[in-house]
């Protein structure tokens, strides 16, 4: 179904009892947009450069304010 909406599941290990965050990336009609960023270190970093250097990011949308979900987002807002 995701694949339908053109929309790809990033899973991001995290250094927590909870092990993982399910984050997306959906393609739109004027770029890509990242929904939920990760938490804020190297891990989610190494796991999303080579990502974002091969999609036109124009839009990040974090679905609650949990540091596993927002904490990259200032990183990749600059």
């Amino acid at each position: 179904m995701l694949n339908e909406l053109k929309v790809t599941q990033i899973t991001v290990p995290l250094p927590f009892r909870l092990d993982h965050v399910h984050c997306f990336l959906a393609e739109g009609e004027k770029g890509w947009t990242i929904i939920d960023a990760g938490l804020n270190n190297k891990t989610t970093r190494d796991l999303w450069n080579p990502i974002i250097e091969k999609h036109d990011i124009t839009d990040i949308i974090i679905s609650h304010y949990h540091p596993d979900h927002f904490g990259m987002q200032g990183h990749y807002n600059n």
